[in-house]
């Protein structure tokens, strides 16, 4: 599973059993910022420059 939200909507979000991961990414290109939105369901205004 990929999930992009801010951290609050990411504290409430199941995951199920671990093995988990939190990647917190700096400036995105905006490859990188259509790629979280499309595939890891990112709010627009999370990915937006």
């Amino acid at each position: 599973m990929v999930a992009a939200d801010s951290l609050s909507a990411l504290a409430d979000r199941e995951f199920g059993a671990p093995l988990h991961l939190l990647v917190i990414p700096g400036d995105l290109h905006h490859v990188e910022a259509d790629a979280l939105a499309g595939l890891a369901g990112a709010p627009a205004d999370l990915v937006e420059e």
